[in-house]
């Protein structure tokens, strides 16, 4: 490599050899100047920290897999959220009882005889106007 970057790019490259640095420098700091630009300077307190530099392709490289893994976390943070709002429509609906009709009502007997068919389809209607479905609902 005779002290020059790497500059060739292949189709094969992947991040086990991208990720070796191209260079290393010693421990540096930015400082701000008297006219307010900011610059980097030679830090000779921090020689021990020894900084590597990555090429540009490696930084792109983490840069678009980093995009990625925020649009998987966004449409992860969407599913969540319509789930979440399910859950509080079905716990609402729940919270509050489906009123049933009495068996004791003077509408289901006729004749001293208690009529099946019509209590079972007030229940229906009961429960159908709560917004649950039941066994045989045509709905």
């Amino acid at each position: 490599m005779n002290g020059e970057p790497d500059k060739t790019i292949n189709a094969n490259t992947t991040f086990s050899t991208l990720e070796k640095a191209k260079a290393y420098v010693l421990g540096t700091r930015y400082v701000t100047q008297d006219d307010g630009e900011i610059v980097c300077v030679r830090d000779p307190s921090q020689d021990p920290i020894v900084e590597p530099l990555y090429s540009q392709e490696y930084v792109s490289a983490l840069l678009a897999e980093l995009d990625g893994m925020a649009q998987t976390l966004n449409v992860a943070n969407d599913a969540t959220r319509i789930w979440k709002e399910r859950a509080l429509a079905a716990e609402a609906k729940l919270a509050t009882p489906v009123r049933l009709p009495s068996k004791n009502d003077d509408e289901f007997w006729f004749d001293g005889a208690f009529q099946v068919a019509k209590f079972d389809h007030a229940v229906e209607r009961a429960i159908s106007a709560a917004g649950f479905k039941f066994v045989g609902d045509k709905q």
